[in-house]
């Protein structure tokens, strides 16, 4: 891996999301192939762009070998019990703190009415983002010797701006940028990369990200 490889396959991958908002507005509002109001064809949409995007296209830009790619993210075998210790204990502490907010704050919990879109919301986006971000992008910046808080850093600035580019799409962007949206995703993402950091292990992370969404996903 080299700088110049690395930077391709970021912008890349921002490219090939970027077109994935582009041709979801196309099928949806140009040809109408489904109503946007229709969350099930949206969920199965998003659920294969994401694994196509986040998933598929890493492992065919380094190509290769599945055992490679997987220790190299962080899912090695021998990292499981760190990761799932690690993972445990930060995801109890951020969940408790999540609580604790709704309390201040006066939040309630809502029940779920799309079961399809709060699986894809709480199970399938945590792992295809913690793959690619704390996986393919971190790991990447530590073996071009970036300082382990400076890749964090950076991780944490592309993982904010990614989200940016779907907030662009759904019209929320100056919304989520002058409310604490950016700033909650900021915090998760930083912790995340932490500890996978000093873990060793993606199942941290993803253990995280899943408690976070699925906090998330019943607030009202």
């Amino acid at each position: 891996m080299t700088r110049r490889s690395f930077v391709i396959f970021i912008f890349s991958f921002f490219v090939l999301w970027t077109g994935t908002w582009l041709l979801h507005q196309l099928l949806v509002l140009h040809f109408g192939l489904w109503d946007a109001s229709q969350s099930g064809r949206d969920t199965v949409y998003w659920a294969s762009m994401k694994f196509v995007v986040w998933v598929l296209f890493p492992w065919l830009y380094w190509r290769k070998r599945i055992s490679n790619i997987r220790d190299f993210i962080g899912l090695s075998p021998s990292t499981i019990k760190r990761g799932y210790r690690w993972g445990s204990v930060a995801t109890v502490v951020w969940v408790i703190l999540i609580l604790s907010s709704i309390v201040i704050r006066h939040q309630h919990f809502t029940g779920v009415s799309n079961w399809p879109a709060f699986i894809y919301t709480i199970l399938l986006t945590p792992i295809v983002e913690e793959i690619m971000f704390r996986g393919f992008i971190i790991s990447g910046l530590l073996v071009l010797k970036v300082e382990e808080k400076r890749a964090n850093v950076i991780t944490t600035l592309l993982f904010v701006l990614i989200h940016v580019v779907g907030w662009s799409f759904q019209g929320v962007l100056v919304a989520n940028l002058t409310s604490t949206a950016w700033l909650s995703i900021a915090l998760v993402s930083m912790i995340a990369g932490f500890i996978r950091i000093h873990s060793g292990s993606l199942r941290a992370s993803i253990l995280l990200h899943i408690g976070n969404n699925t906090i998330a996903g019943f607030l009202a």
